[in-house]
């Protein structure tokens, strides 16, 4: 999250996002603002924990079982170069 307090661009976005959520007749609104600010955060927490759990299971999925590793490797590793084989083979549409 500190990315996000560096990023211009995220204070851009919530400046011009959550201020629609603002009801002026509902109170005070810097309180609203930084409530909301705060649920957005709290939502980022558990989003980004979650991912974090996954992806620690799945490396420890993948460090556990070499062989299935090897062959996901193989596999993704056509896929690739099929991609790139497809590329080549494309006529270029501006010539």
């Amino acid at each position: 999250m500190l990315i996000d307090v560096l990023n211009p661009k995220v204070a851009i976005f919530f400046m011009a996002f959550l201020p629609q959520f603002i009801r002026p007749e509902l109170g005070n609104t810097s309180l609203q603002l930084i409530g909301l600010g705060f649920l957005v955060n709290l939502v980022a927490v558990v989003i980004e924990f979650a991912i974090v759990l996954t992806a620690s299971q799945t490396t420890s999925f993948f460090r556990k079982n070499r062989e299935f590793s090897t062959w996901l490797d193989r596999v993704l590793g056509t896929v690739l170069i099929a991609l790139a084989v497809r590329l080549a083979l494309t006529e270029n549409p501006s010539s």
